[in-house]
């Protein structure tokens, strides 16, 4: 059960050198603590605390989330991948709205704080910010509100993807997924919280020990583990700052998310 179910509710912040470096969230210092969680959200989804040398990305969870585990991002939404704008608009030029073409249903706002890109053809590279979208049914096209205007039409053989934003739906990291951070507390599904993605932590490793210095990257059920091998494609995670115990909680550096 979260620690916090109401805004008035009291004893929210209680965590010492908290962000000593300047507040960099949304709301005023004295906010959500780090080592609490929440049932309603009390920041922004990707807001940054600082705590002494330790940087915080606020979160909610995907499912039940364990102390020391390294989590992942949320995927790219299923149907929103390559959406033609034929099926979609083309992008007004000056406008901040793009109807937009869904196989999957969504709910309003949905995706409100992910990214909308423009994939391939016209305009490639083009990268807003989502503001909020309409409820979309499925198989049909809905709003979707941008922060900034639209400066070149995407045009009929373009392609459009859209995300939610990556903390909306974080959960325990798998072999496949995009690391995020590691989860500072124990909490439950669709609780709010703050996940570390930089600096000193107390880490899950596999049943391979972590060499002090070298690289760790991610493993299985939410560990690290050294690259298999020397072989493969593999994003760092962060360093051991000690030699590891394979199994066990080891502190290490980790350098995710400055």
């Amino acid at each position: 059960m979260a620690d916090i179910t109401s805004r008035g509710q009291g004893e929210v912040e209680n965590t010492g050198k908290v962000n000593w470096r300047g507040d960099q969230t949304t709301l005023p210092q004295g906010g959500h603590a780090y080592n609490k969680s929440s049932t309603i959200p009390l920041d922004q989804l990707g807001g940054r605390k600082v705590v002494g040398d330790r940087v915080f990305r606020y979160a909610r969870a995907a499912g039940a989330i364990t102390k020391g585990d390294l989590m992942q991002m949320r995927s790219i939404v299923t149907g929103e991948t390559l959406v033609p704008s034929a099926s979609s608009d083309t992008g007004v030029v000056g406008s901040k709205v793009f109807a937009l073409y869904s196989t999957t249903s969504l709910t309003k706002d949905e995706l409100a704080e992910g990214m909308f890109w423009v994939q391939t053809g016209s305009a490639p590279g083009n990268t807003f910010r989502i503001r909020g979208n309409d409820v979309n049914a499925g198989a049909t096209a809905a709003n979707v509100y941008l922060y900034d205007e639209i400066t070149a039409a995407f045009g009929a053989t373009s392609a459009v993807s859209v995300i939610r934003n990556m903390y909306s739906g974080v959960a325990q990291y798998d072999t496949g997924g995009i690391p995020l951070g590691v989860a500072p507390i124990t909490c439950t599904t669709n609780d709010y919280f703050w996940v570390q993605t930089w600096g000193p932590v107390a880490l899950k490793y596999s049943a391979g020990a972590g060499v002090k210095g070298y690289c760790v990257v991610g493993g299985k059920t939410g560990s690290v583990q050294d690259v298999p091998g020397g072989t493969g494609e593999y994003l760092q995670i962060g360093t051991p700052m000690q030699v590891g115990t394979g199994a066990q909680h080891n502190l290490t550096f980790i350098t995710l998310a400055p």
